[in-house]
């Protein structure tokens, strides 16, 4: 896995820091996404789906004004390297029975490029019954050059816990949390911390990766849907300085930011019960409604483990759903503050969201007992949109192997369609959100 990861991070950043390489794969999604929207309207036309015309067309719209964003972002994505003095940074790693990965993910980090008396490690261990403790031990005796300050809970409180746990450990300008089975590129740090421009900065989510990729197709399906939620709708939101979630497995944040917002964040309720799960989509909304502005950097490279099998994908989605459901109803109440594209684009997002579906049953409904021609076609569309963005996953990281992982992901993901309103409907059951 390190040669690969290695090499991996090579070919990206070499790829990325080339601006107009990066920009042409951008033109060719969108005339792709205009040619798969067309052929869904046109049918929506053709068999009167007059509803769903409507639908698609504001899916397109959204997707477009996202490749228009994205377009900016690039072309100022030019900038490398640490300006000035080096701020003092903790490097906070929260794991719960990790005993396959938490050494490794220590090491990563201990090889960073940075000045090593300017960077900690914490280490939460969250009342883990396997191994994981004594990989954290070792960690600390192997590495004698980091400070490597473990912290062990006696039972699991939560990955909110542990990270609040890191917070107040820490006394550093900058806290950068990484999950326990995420792998730092070494240029991550230096990278990303050239994204706060200024003190309205508050944090700035790395590029993720899937590390495991190529176990099965399950993997290859989300390193597609990975590389495109970062370099497409995180990069769009950058532009505007509205990253709406700085993702768990890889965000730094200034601390003085945080100093205003931890407590509220540790102890958030939802419906009466407090919060267990989403602890990333949450901290970044508290710091948007603060005023803050969120970014990304497009170089700043982690690499994460994926669920392999379609059951674990299952629950992970249906954990994230209920994260994504709880926060979008917090954003409602502050996102028309936010700069007006960020508010539209938010907006649009949850409708289509919302309304997916809706969408399905009823195709699946008009063509059981109006025309069968409405399934397939609406299947093309669907399947021509994410071939799409698998080929603009290809031309930005040279994998030709996408077609498998773009149908996979059509599939999954209609399978996966019950979870909105499912997540809707169980919203105060959190009694396995904890982790």
């Amino acid at each position: 896995m390190q040669r690969h990861l290695a090499e991996t991070s090579s070919k990206n950043l070499n790829f990325i820091k080339k601006t107009k390489t990066v920009r042409l794969p951008i033109v060719i999604l969108s005339i792709g996404l205009w040619i798969a929207f067309s052929t869904k309207i046109s049918y929506f036309i053709f068999f009167g789906f007059e509803p769903l015309l409507f639908y698609a067309l504001l899916v397109n719209a959204m997707l477009q004004m996202r490749l228009i964003l994205t377009f900016k972002y690039h072309g100022e994505n030019s900038i490398s390297g640490v300006k000035g003095s080096y701020p003092k940074i903790s490097f906070c790693i929260v794991g719960y029975n990790e005993e396959d990965a938490i050494y490794q993910t220590i090491r990563y980090v201990s090889k960073i490029k940075y000045p090593k008396d300017r960077f900690e490690i914490i280490v939460v261990n969250d009342g883990s019954t396997d191994r994981t403790k004594k990989h954290i031990d070792h960690a600390v005796k192997r590495f004698r050059s980091i400070k490597i300050h473990p912290i062990h809970f006696k039972k699991n409180k939560g990955k909110r816990e542990g990270m609040y746990a890191a917070y107040k450990k820490s006394k550093s300008e900058f806290l950068f949390y990484v999950d326990s089975d995420t792998f730092l590129d070494r240029h991550a740090l230096n990278e990303a911390l050239v994204r706060f421009r200024d003190g309205k900065t508050a944090a700035i989510a790395c590029m993720a990766l899937v590390a495991n990729q190529d176990t099965n197709v399950i993997t290859k399906m989300q390193a597609i849907r990975y590389y495109n939620a970062f370099s497409i709708v995180k990069a769009s939101e950058s532009a505007l300085d509205t990253i709406l979630c700085c993702s768990g497995c890889s965000s730094i944040y200034r601390r003085s930011a945080l100093a205003e917002i931890m407590d509220s964040w540790r102890n958030q309720t939802f419906m009466g019960k407090r919060c267990t799960f989403g602890d990333d989509r949450s901290l970044t909304n508290h710091l948007l409604r603060a005023g803050y502005d969120t970014g990304y950097s497009n170089s700043a490279i982690a690499y994460t483990n994926v669920p392999d099998s379609y059951r674990k994908y299952s629950r992970q989605q249906l954990r994230w759903k209920k994260s994504w459901t709880i926060e979008s109803i917090e954003a409602l109440k502050f996102m028309h503050r936010r700069h007006v594209l960020s508010a539209l684009s938010f907006y649009i997002t949850v409708l289509s969201t919302l309304l997916a579906p809706i969408v399905v049953v009823y195709i699946f409904m008009r063509s059981a007992f109006v025309t069968w021609e409405a399934l397939p076609l609406y299947l093309l569309g669907v399947a021509l949109v994410s071939v799409a963005y698998g080929a603009y996953y290809a031309l930005g990281t040279g994998n030709r192997h996408f077609l498998r992982g773009s149908i996979m992901f059509v599939l999954v993901n209609i399978s996966l369609l019950w979870q909105i309103p499912w997540a809707a409907k169980t919203l105060n059951n959190r009694d396995w959100g904890t982790r």
